[in-house]
């Protein structure tokens, strides 16, 4: 039976939203039944607030955009600052 299966059928939880693709869970319950820290070891638990390692697409490529123009920025200032030919040179080792 999956976890929220599972946390349906206890009484104090009323609601439960679940986006997969989000990844955000939404659980609605009676605080005077059931208190914050027991249901966060629950899920904790069941490993549903565990991070994932990888980093997203969107991560992957704001890095490497960053990485790209931050050496055309050097590449340019090094031009201006040394010349055209001594930067080759440079660019070349």
């Amino acid at each position: 039976m999956a976890l929220i299966e599972q946390l349906q059928q206890i009484d104090a939880i009323s609601n439960i939203k679940h986006k997969y693709h989000a990844g955000s869970v939404a659980i609605h319950f009676d605080r005077e039944e059931l208190d914050c820290d027991s249901l966060l070891e629950i899920l904790e638990t069941h490993e549903w607030t565990k991070s994932d390692e990888k980093p997203s697409f969107v991560e992957n490529a704001v890095v490497n955009g960053t990485k790209t123009l931050t050496k055309g920025l050097a590449t340019m200032a090094l031009k201006r600052l040394v010349g055209p030919s001594v930067s080759r040179m440079i660019m070349s080792f």
